[in-house]
């Protein structure tokens, strides 16, 4: 497919501190249900460090990761909006009884049936964004969604020693080291995703990623949205662009993709080339400063989507277990 002069050439300028970003709170009580005052301040600290950066750490402690259950998160979780049900995520994946809650790793069941959501990503020495590998897979989780989630959480019950970090880089453009020429090239400019796209790209790495049913295609249609638009937080404008599910960029006054082409995407998850200039173009910029959270037990991590994206690192899934619980709310 020919590839079209769709973005100016970056020219780099300095990228702004972020000395203080993300900032951590070790509180283990904020898991527990507690009402006391302590657990009152905790929970203030916490939303205003979230509000104000974006994306905030809590380290609870592995007494914590022991104790805590589905419904502690959950609860956590209301904290900052509305806890979503995980809608269109297979049954097995998510916790029973609670599906606020979906469980991400390489565990199983004693039957041996996978319990947890697992994709595999290659091993790099560095998190930011690699042209040739395309890789690490810096994303916004669910951008194939409308309204898409407000943010998720994150916690670590179970993890390796080495690797299985997870990277962390803001998309805020007054924070970012992108040039305002590239900036204007990418105004007028929408993406083209969805959801069937999203799972069909995802199992090109991971043959057991499940592919979505007909019901749920229909259910879940292509989407198109703006790839700037402002964070509801704060008002600034941010890049909310990548994500396994879009399948195209586009020019705002270009003819919609073709039904053929439509199906083509949405079944093989192959791309068309607008997605990897745009991902070669600014993610290598986005991502040159990044934070990367070194999970421990006990671990949160609640992140706002549209003022970050965040990618996963590789660990040995053959040698060590790994369990995730995470939540989504708007």
């Amino acid at each position: 497919m020919r590839r079209d002069a769709a973005f100016s050439t970056p020219r780099v300028r300095a990228h702004a501190s972020h000395s203080s970003w993300p900032p951590v709170l070790h509180s283990p009580v904020l898991l527990s249900g507690a009402n006391s005052l302590e657990a009152e301040s905790a929970r203030t600290a916490l939303l205003e460090s979230w509000r104000a950066k974006g994306v905030v750490v809590l380290r609870a402690g592995s007494d914590a990761a022991k104790r805590a259950t589905p419904n502690d998160l959950v609860s956590l979780s209301k904290e900052f909006g509305e806890v979503e049900m995980n809608p269109g995520v297979k049954k097995q994946f998510l916790w029973p009884g609670i599906p606020q809650v979906q469980v991400l790793g390489n565990v199983r069941r004693e039957d041996g049936e996978p319990r947890a959501l697992f994709q595999s990503c290659q091993r790099l020495d560095h998190v930011k964004y690699d042209p040739i590998k395309r890789a690490p897979v810096w994303h916004t989780d669910q951008l194939f969604r409308n309204p898409q989630p407000r943010g998720s959480l994150l916690m670590c019950i179970a993890g390796p020693p080495v690797g299985g970090g997870t990277a962390f880089a803001s998309t805020e453009l007054s924070e970012s080291n992108l040039p305002p020429e590239l900036i204007d090239s990418l105004r007028d400019k929408v993406l083209v995703m969805s959801y069937a796209h999203h799972n069909a790209a995802c199992k090109r790495s991971t043959p057991s990623y499940p592919l979505l049913t007909a019901e749920q295609r229909a259910k879940y249609p292509p989407i198109t949205r703006p790839l700037i638009t402002r964070a509801q937080a704060n008002g600034e404008e941010v890049l909310n662009c990548f994500n396994s599910s879009v399948m195209a960029v586009l020019p705002s006054t270009a003819p919609p993709l073709q039904p053929d082409e439509m199906e083509h995407y949405e079944t093989t998850g192959e791309k068309h080339d607008s997605v990897e200039e745009l991902c070669s173009t600014v993610l290598p910029l986005l991502t040159a400063q990044s934070y990367v959270h070194q999970w421990e037990p006990g671990d949160v991590v609640i992140w706002d989507n549209e003022r970050c994206v965040h990618a996963a690192t590789w660990y040995d899934s053959e040698k060590y277990a790994r369990e995730m619980w995470r939540t989504t709310f708007r």
